[in-house]
């Protein structure tokens, strides 16, 4: 909690009882983190190969599905229901680590930012959301390039399908980096806004002397994830068209591609999927940071 003099050394348990307990250590917090992504990313994993089908639809071009419901009928028609889970294995080895380091890193940059009362204000807040971000993309743009080129196999014809290795040798070391510039443009400003955002939810639902209920934490999550995921929509959506493209070289820079989205679809394509973004990032964000709070507090507790 921010509230308190340090995030990691001192946990609330229970609702009428208030008790200082072991610091949670930052491996611990690693393996806790991976947990809960892990958890997480399974759960929703469905609604963002939906969200991928429909964010890389142009208009007037190759438009199968008109919404979701009709993107998850095709998927599953054209590939039975095991094509909801194309690519998870590739992405679920990458998940670990990923969210992994986002979560352990944003609690110990809040404790290093925090002052000498424990506060973390909003502006440092979003200053350890921002580090957060740029941790996660390092390790987690090789892992989202393998994963959207998964899952748009189906869309190509057969003769140019490829399965993970193949995908993995057409990209290249290099490759696998392909609009990692666009993920940072993406996602520090999404935990800039979705960590001080979360924080200042759980206080809001922590009762005087307590600790924030299961509920309230899915609730807070959820509403920072909703958010969040909304206002970076058209990042997701350039960085999901620039990334889907073949080779290992950028075809358009995220300008250029901006720009022709523009003009061909107007600003409506900027939040193309923005929907079903939310109904993916809101109860992914929702489970992996209560998951990631529980098992904190029940460490600690031992």
């Amino acid at each position: 909690m921010q509230n308190q003099p340090n995030s990691g050394t001192y946990i609330e348990l229970g609702i009428a009882q208030k008790e200082t307990v072991r610091e949670v250590t930052f491996p611990e917090k690693l393996i806790v983190g991976g947990m809960s992504g892990v958890l997480a990313t399974s759960l929703v994993y469905p609604l963002d190969m939906v969200k991928t089908t429909m964010q890389r639809q142009v208009a007037g071009k190759s438009m199968l599905y008109k919404n979701p419901v009709q993107a998850f009928k095709g998927i599953v028609m054209n590939d039975g229901v095991r094509g909801l889970y194309r690519g998870i294995g590739a992405n679920l080895v990458g998940v670990f680590p990923v969210q992994a380091l986002k979560l352990a890193s944003n609690d110990l940059f809040r404790d290093w930012l925090a002052d000498e009362n424990g506060h973390v204000s909003l502006f440092r807040g979003m200053l350890a959301g921002a580090g957060a971000g740029c941790v996660q993309v390092i390790a987690s743009n090789p892992m989202e390039i393998t994963k959207i080129r998964l899952q748009i196999q189906p869309t190509l014809p057969v003769a140019e399908r490829k399965n993970f290795g193949g995908v993995i040798r057409e990209l290249g070391i290099k490759g696998l980096y392909k609009g990692s510039s666009i993920t940072l443009m993406r996602d520090i400003p999404y935990f800039m806004i979705f960590f001080p955002l979360n924080h200042a939810l759980v206080d809001l639902m922590t009762p005087f002397n307590g600790s924030c209920s299961l509920s309230g934490l899915l609730l807070a999550g959820c509403g920072a994830g909703m958010t969040s995921a909304f206002l970076m929509t058209p990042m997701d959506v350039i960085k999901t068209r620039v990334q889907a493209a073949k080779g290992t070289k950028m075809n358009a820079s995220f300008y250029e591609m901006f720009k022709r989205t523009l003009k061909a679809e107007g600003v409506r394509a900027l939040f193309k999927g923005a929907s079903m973004r939310i109904c993916v990032q809101a109860p992914m964000f929702a489970i992996m940071t209560t998951a990631f709070e529980l098992q904190k507090r029940y460490i600690a507790s031992k």
